[in-house]
C-alpha cells in the first residue's frame, strides 16, 4: 500500500536506520491532511515523540504509534515497510481499542516496557498546553479535563520506570 525504497526486513538495531525512512513516508502519508488540537500538521507530534526515545527502535515504533487509530492501515502493512513481530506487537499495545476503557488500555501499557517510554512521551506531548497556542476557555476546559485523564496515566507509567 505504501511504495518504499528502502525496503529491510530488521535483524539488528542498525537495520532501523533504513526503516526510519519508510516510516516518515508512511506517515506523511497517512497523516498528510490531519491536524491536531493546536491547528498543527499532527504529524509533528509524532516527530516529537519519536524524538525523546533513545533507541532507533523505539524511535520507528514512535513515529508510528497512532497509525492504527487514525488510519486505514492495517498491521500487516506495516510488515511491508521493514517491521518484525516485536514492533508489530508493540505498536498494538500502544493501540487503543474502539471499546477499550482507557485505565485498560493504561494497564496493559504497563505490562509492557518497551511500550512505556513511547507513551509518556506521548502522554508528555499531550499535555503540553504550549503548543496549543493561546486557546479560548472552551478549548482551556477541555484542555484541562484531558490532562486530568493524561496526567494519571503519566504517574502509573513513570513510577515503572524510575
Amino acid at each position: 500500500m505504501y511504495p518504499v525504497t528502502n525496503y529491510t526486513r530488521v535483524n539488528s538495531e542498525e537495520d532501523y536506520v533504513a526503516i526510519i525512512p519508510n516510516a516518515y513516508h508512511v506517515i506523511s502519508i497517512v497523516h498528510a491532511k490531519q491536524l491536531d488540537k493546536g491547528g498543527q500538521p499532527y504529524i509533528l507530534h509524532l516527530v516529537r515523540v519519536s524524538q525523546k526515545q533513545k533507541t532507533l527502535r523505539a524511535k520507528v515504533r514512535a513515529l508510528l504509534h497512532d497509525i492504527i487509530e487514525d488510519s486505514q492501515t492495517t498491521y500487516d502493512e506495516l510488515y511491508d515497510i521493514g517491521l518484525d513481530d516485536s514492533d508489530i506487537r508493540i505498536i498494538k499495545v500502544l493501540t487503543k481499542g474502539e471499546d477499550e476503557e482507557y485505565d485498560q488500555y493504561i494497564q496493559r501499557i504497563a505490562q509492557e516496557p518497551d511500550a512505556i517510554p513511547i507513551k509518556i512521551a506521548d502522554l508528555e506531548d499531550n499535555m503540553d498546553l504550549l503548543r496549543l497556542g493561546l486557546p479560548d476557555p472552551k478549548d482551556m476546559q477541555a484542555f484541562t479535563i484531558r490532562s486530568a485523564k493524561y496526567l494519571k496515566a503519566y504517574w502509573k507509567l513513570h513510577a515503572l520506570v524510575n
